[in-house]
């Protein structure tokens, strides 16, 4: 195995400039930001924004040249997903709501839309009065498309009544009301229409036979165009292309090493590419325009990575991502004349910041900072580095110092091992309030891109199919390993600790390498393979998606108990030697925490150490702040009692 190391340098302007604080407690790191979800208005003059001041979030507009901030609503219940500009009078504000079906026993999160007048201060459903759309709204996911004087906007949800169809509304934004204007079928899932209404083509999946296609008009009819056999769905139309006459859809490249755009021709069909290809790198974002044109792709990575068609923004991108090198310089959103940008810089000693960029002048004009309690001292050091394993995979990594690490006299310190969730995920440059707060009790944090995480090609993440507790594992184990021939980690003081997958990963290192970690922390972890892959096929329907997805990622081998077994942490609770903590929450659906439950009676019964821990009212993400200080607490007090951080 081969260990790179990718350093960079730091620019810390004037901008960021502040004076010196007291180290931020748990509390701070895991406090919600105080600004989020920024977006810039169409005249680049001013910043939609949640704002949180004394434990509540309010939707806000910030004038940029007169430094002042209206906020006009609370909208701490909506749960606040991102806002957005539809004109300079109106901001879109995408949230859910935790709510109960009529007749139900159960609760859920709905989304929905608010649109808030920024000169009335009125903040309001967007569909209030559409006739023939469902009643939760159910598939309206977002705005489609905006009329050219923006008194009417284009949002799809599926009908009222049964057989529920996937069909386009027009809406006001002043008074709630609306209309059908375009009609889907009980398979269509997906469109694409012009700024005035008009279909422009719509998407069909059947998920029982697997069947996609697409569909164009002609007239009153519909064509189809192009179809494809996708058990899994692959196909998702983004857009249009610059010059109108394709669909783009974004596809792995046939050796499956990266992602490349592809165009369906409007009028034939025909699918042509790859294009915009970067080797090892997958396209996480397609950036269109009011026209549903595309204007630019981001790439995935350590840190992200553009292909912009506008040599000006090119210019302005590069010119940030040089100013704030060694960071993730992420585009948010740009105003209707391309003078002034908004882009999101987190890692090295950023702890997140939105930073307004004047393209003519090529200069800052503001910068607002989510955590403001985090000054750039008190960032613990992240840095890039890749390991290649034995089988030759290439391993991504992210590893996290104290911030008073003397780097030029490293010596061996106790480690963190904290793989990610998805799996198909990964972790990247930027901050993270795990592995910023443990890091600065004196640890050093490991988080490795094993393969299975997505991000790095179609090849790497399909690579992790079945290899649950296997390839995936090792790869982690490998990782941990080379960290202590570099003398950086000591070999005698290594504790795995993971959320979701990373739960299951942490559980797996203390089944199946015992004498490799001292401590075992899982939160909402995975511990029966079998029980997991039956809660799915209870709630999902063995035709479902879902249930086929995880059937592929656990099996290889076969999805029977005594299949999963060898890869399930609960069946091997006599090989555990570390202690072990067990936290969940009680409302978690993605993992039950009968999953926590389970590890628990097993390693009662195998006469093991354990804690466990759950949170009431808590889903899988625990996103309350008092729950989530309580999680960061209950983590450094084990990995304290039982490795201690450096002195």
């Amino acid at each position: 195995m081969t260990l790179k190391r990718i350093l960079g340098s730091l620019f810390l302007g004037a901008v960021l400039s502040q004076a010196a604080q007291a180290t931020p407690t748990l509390a701070e790191y895991a406090a919600s930001p105080e600004y989020s979800a920024v977006d810039l208005s169409p005249s680049g003059s001013m910043l939609s924004i949640i704002h949180e001041i004394d434990g509540q979030e309010y939707l806000c507009v910030f004038n940029i040249a007169e430094q002042t901030e209206h906020c006009h609503a609370n909208v701490r219940d909506l749960r606040a997903n991102g806002t957005g500009f539809i004109d300079d009078e109106h901001v879109a504000l995408i949230a859910s709501e935790r709510t109960r079906a009529f007749g139900s026993r159960g609760r859920f999160d709905q989304v929905s839309i608010f649109v808030v007048d920024t000169e009335r201060g009125v903040v309001n459903p967007l569909a209030r009065d559409v006739r023939g759309m469902h009643p939760r709204q159910a598939g309206m996911t977002g705005i489609i498309g905006i009329e050219e004087d923006s008194e009417y906007v284009y949002v799809p949800s599926y009908n009222r009544t049964p057989p529920f169809r996937y069909d386009v509304f027009r809406v006001n934004l002043n008074t709630g009301s609306g209309r059908r204007v375009l009609l889907g079928d009980a398979e269509t899932v997906g469109w694409v229409i012009t700024r005035d209404g008009d279909a422009v083509s719509r998407e069909k999946y059947d998920i029982e036979s697997g069947n996609y296609s697409i569909e164009t008009r002609r007239g009153d009819d519909w064509q189809t165009i192009f179809t494809s056999n996708e058990p899994l769905r692959e196909h998702q139309v983004r857009g249009l292309s610059p010059d109108r006459e394709s669909l783009v859809v974004v596809l792995p490249t046939e050796d499956e090493t990266a992602d490349g755009v592809y165009y369906i021709n409007l009028q034939t069909g025909e699918k042509t590419g790859p294009f915009f290809v970067e080797e090892g790198r997958e396209i996480e974002a397609v950036y269109l325009n009011q026209d549903r044109e595309m204007t630019g792709i981001r790439y995935s990575g350590l840190r992200p990575a553009y292909h912009f068609f506008d040599e000006d923004l090119t210019t302005a991108m590069d010119s940030l991502m040089e100013q704030f090198q060694g960071t993730s310089v992420s585009y948010q959103s740009r105003s209707a004349d391309g003078s002034r940008i908004v882009v999101y810089v987190s890692g090295r000693f950023f702890s997140g910041h939105y930073v307004v960029y004047d393209i003519a002048s090529a200069s800052i004009v503001l910068v607002v900072p989510e955590r403001r309690w985090i000054q750039p001292e008190d960032m613990a050091v992240i840095e890039t580095i890749s390991y290649t394993t034995d089988d030759g995979y290439t391993i991504p990594s992210i590893v996290t110092w104290p911030s008073n690490t003397d780097m030029a006299n490293l010596e061996p310190m106790p480690m963190i091992v904290m793989p990610h969730g998805g799996p198909e995920a990964y972790d990247r440059m930027q901050y993270d309030f795990l592995a910023q707060s443990i890091a600065n009790q004196g640890y050093l944090v490991f988080q490795p891109n094993f393969r299975g995480s997505d991000g790095f090609g179609r090849a790497f993440t399909m690579a992790g199919r079945g290899e649950w507790g296997r390839a995936m594992q090792q790869d982690v184990t490998d990782g941990v390993n080379i960290l202590i021939q570099e003398g950086w980690a000591d070999p005698d003081r290594v504790c795995i600790v993971g959320w979701s997958y990373g739960g299951y990963a942490a559980l797996a290192g203390g089944a199946f390498t015992p004498d490799l970690y001292n401590c075992v922390v899982a939160v909402a972890g995975v511990s029966d393979l079998h029980a997991m892959l039956r809660y799915e096929e209870d709630r999902y329907g063995v035709d479902s998606m879902p249930y086929r997805y995880w059937v592929d990622q656990f099996g290889r081998d076969g999805v029977e108990p005594e299949d999963l077994a060898p890869r399930s942490a609960a069946m091997h609770a006599e090989a555990f030697q570390a202690p072990v903590l067990l936290l969940h929450g009680e409302d978690d659906l993605i993992v039950p925490d009968e999953q926590s439950e389970i590890m628990a009676e097993a390693l009662e019964a195998a006469g093991k150490y354990y804690e466990i821990r759950t949170f009431p009212g808590q889903n899988h993400s625990i996103l309350d702040e008092g729950s989530r200080e309580g999680v960061l607490q209950e983590i450094i007090t084990f990995v304290n009692t039982h490795i201690g951080p450096a002195q």
